[in-house]
């Protein structure tokens, strides 16, 4: 009895680690996919950096408690399984809103990210729609050397504009 409840701490405890490392997590109620479609998922989301397992609720409870409240305390119901997103949490969602496509059978029931915050199902769709870091990184470079760009022209423009007319003097003279 003593070694069962030992191992199920340290599946806590691994979980809650996992969770603290990850960029976010995404629970999901998993009823009616076979074990051949849950394989797919979880090979897929391996190659974007995020993992699939199935965890009982009273250990996603724990493993999420600060304070001795959970965030997640609400959606858990059912059978769940967590997605946790180590490298990105978009890309996953991404994955998993292609594949509810695909199955008809998930469903996503909440999430949390990095900081704690607990997100609904609805929440977690609208952060798939959010453009991809790399796009968002280039949309504010983009902001940044804009203004930068104009100030360069506004500031060069007189020299520009003197060459233009030593230019033409010489040209009326020669």
């Amino acid at each position: 009895m003593r070694l069962a409840h030992q191992q199920k701490a340290e599946k806590v405890e691994l979980l809650r680690r996992k969770i603290q490392e990850s960029k976010g997590i995404i629970l999901t109620d998993y009823r009616g996919i076979t074990v051949f479609e849950i394989t797919e998922l979880r090979k897929k989301l391996r190659e974007c950096g995020a993992e699939y397992r199935i965890f009982k609720n009273n250990q996603i409870l724990r493993a999420t408690e600060v304070d001795g409240v959970s965030p997640l305390k609400n959606f858990l119901t059912g059978t769940t399984a967590v997605i946790i997103g180590h490298k990105d949490i978009v890309a996953p969602i991404n994955i998993l809103l292609a594949f509810m496509k695909e199955a008809k059978k998930l469903e996503i029931n909440a999430g949390m990210l990095g900081d704690g915050k607990a997100l609904t199902g609805n929440d977690i769709k609208e952060i798939a729609k959010l453009p991809g870091k790399e796009v968002l990184l280039a949309q504010m470079i983009g902001a940044i050397q804009s203004p930068l760009t104009g100030l360069v022209r506004v500031l060069s423009a007189p020299m520009r504009d003197l060459a233009c007319v030593l230019k033409a003097i010489g040209e009326k003279k020669g």
